[in-house]
């Protein structure tokens, strides 16, 4: 409401809101309210068919330029008819990039599901560093469960999902490890097998450092375990009596088996001196950080960098600038 009225867009923005009633949500389309006894609709692309909205010819057009540019479209219509676009964006964390690549470093392939048009997820993939063909976009809630089952065919081993909202917690208990961000809602921490304390996506390099360092230490003292007992056994056991005339004292297999088990515990005490690795914030990363963190970038106020619509709708002056993109060159006298 407040960046209407510095576009200067609608007309009575001075009015007091007033309370929805009959409101519902349809999971990974929209949402359906009545204000004023007047039908209100918010929602995405899927949620138009299947509401029966009646779609002005520009609304398309307004919702492909904002896909265009990373930009999730969603359509607001009143009384079942479509009356603006808004683009919605979720910033890539300023460390995304970096952890894709240290994943893909480490062995790990990196695949985006989301439930955004496929246009905006390939322009927040091709950000963050991630292969186009590793991209699943416009998946509902229930879709990603099937994505992960796909991915769990397709490398026939462990597969692992990154999630925060309700709508990843059916995918985070269907993988083999699910990973939710510590500030995320509290179905997925409940369905998840690891939980992010501190909220960053290096903490998932992080927790999957531990883990290879807790396996690794595992198969040396299964290794250091083996070895031993498959030497020290057949001493015990008499085998070399025939061959040295000695026997191995009680007292000594029972020092010796008291060796072998401190070792191994004290090889897994060693696991209390790990330390995380240290990660150097990239300084594009910094410039990332400030650009999106700028209203300005995210909604800019130059005419020529938005389309609106054509503002005719609204007893405007066209805003297109030089470059019209209303169809019938309304902005050509003034220019």
């Amino acid at each position: 409401m407040v960046k209407a009225q510095e576009l200067g867009i609608g007309e009575g923005l001075a009015r007091p809101l007033s309370r929805p009633d009959d409101f519902s949500s349809e999971t990974g389309k929209g949402i359906s309210c009545s204000i004023d006894g007047i039908p209100v609709h918010v929602g995405n692309r899927a949620s138009l068919v299947s509401n029966k909205i009646k779609i002005r010819p520009e609304t398309f057009d307004a919702m492909e330029y904002l896909e265009n540019m990373g930009q999730t479209a969603v359509v607001l219509s009143v009384e079942g008819t479509t009356e603006a676009v808004i683009g919605l964006r979720d910033t890539p964390r300023p460390e995304a990039s970096f952890t894709v690549k240290t994943l893909a470093h480490m062995g790990i392939d990196v695949y985006l599901c989301t439930g955004d048009n496929s246009r905006t997820a390939r322009v927040v993939a091709k950000e963050v560093g991630l292969k186009e063909e590793h991209v699943f976009a416009e998946v509902l809630p229930e879709g990603k469960k099937d994505c992960v089952e796909l991915l769990q065919k397709k490398y026939k081993g462990t597969v692992a999902m990154v999630g925060d909202g309700v709508n990843d917690s059916i995918a985070l208990a269907q993988s083999e490890v699910g990973i939710a961000i510590g500030a995320g809602s509290n179905i997925a921490i409940e369905a998840a097998a690891i939980v992010l304390m501190n909220s960053k996506l290096t903490d998932v390099i992080s927790a999957i450092h531990l883990t290879r360092t807790i396996y690794h230490r595992i198969c040396l003292n299964f290794v250091w375990a083996l070895g031993y007992n498959t030497l020290a056994i057949p001493v015990g056991a008499g085998a070399f009596y025939s061959l040295m005339d000695v026997v191995l004292p009680p007292y000594v297999a029972g020092l010796a088996m008291i060796f072998s088990s401190l070792t191994v515990l004290g090889s897994s005490l060693l696991l209390n001196f790990y330390k995380p690795p240290k990660y150097n914030k990239p300084q594009e990363a910094d410039e990332t950080e400030a650009r999106d963190n700028s209203l300005l970038s995210l909604f800019p106020l130059d005419p020529s960098d938005v389309y609106p619509g054509c503002q005719k709708a609204w007893d405007k002056t066209c805003a297109c600038g030089i470059n019209c993109r209303c169809g019938d060159g309304c902005c050509k006298k003034e220019v």
